[in-house]
């Protein structure tokens, strides 16, 4: 015997938008299943299917004082985690940061990083940003100097050469 209570069925907007979703998600493992190269390949959208890298790539950055000596510069202080649970930083994720050219974009930011080490009492008059490639199989690690810049004399950026 019947409730008298209707089972609600779904609306034609709510079917939509859920065989829309399906399909995009379809869509996502079909591209991140091609073989490398091929016309419309992508890595998964999800990182739990992915495989994981051999490699892990950092960004440095190191400032020279006055004095000549290189002082590692504190990015994690000045940037914060990406979304999810990870170590990744926001720099690191930088197309600016790792792809080839955009140097006016890393002496930009080499000078924003003098300005926070001048901030913080160690004012530095070369900036250099480096790319960490350590493998994870060797744990050998391969530096690459991304540049250098000038960011002033000892008197803080902006006040000597500028790069």
């Amino acid at each position: 015997m019947a409730s008298g209570r209707s089972a609600a069925k779904p609306t034609l907007l709510a079917c939509l938008v859920i065989a829309l979703w399906s399909l995009a998600q379809l869509s996502a493992l079909v591209r991140g299943l091609l073989p490398e190269g091929a016309p419309g390949a992508r890595t998964l959208p999800w990182n739990m299917f992915s495989t994981p890298r051999a490699v892990q790539i950092d960004v440095r950055a190191e400032g020279r004082r006055a004095d000549g000596v290189w002082v590692e510069i504190p990015l994690d202080r000045y940037f914060h985690f990406t979304r999810g649970a990870t170590g990744q930083r926001l720099y690191m994720s930088s197309r600016i940061l790792t792809t080839p050219g955009h140097r006016e974009e890393r002496r930009r930011f080499a000078l924003w990083l003098a300005e926070r080490m001048a901030a913080e009492g160690t004012p530095v008059i070369e900036v250099r940003l480096i790319r960490e490639s350590t493998s994870l199989a060797t744990h050998e690690v391969k530096r690459r100097v991304l540049g250098r810049f000038e960011t002033g004399d000892a008197d803080g950026p902006g006040g000597g050469a500028g790069g």
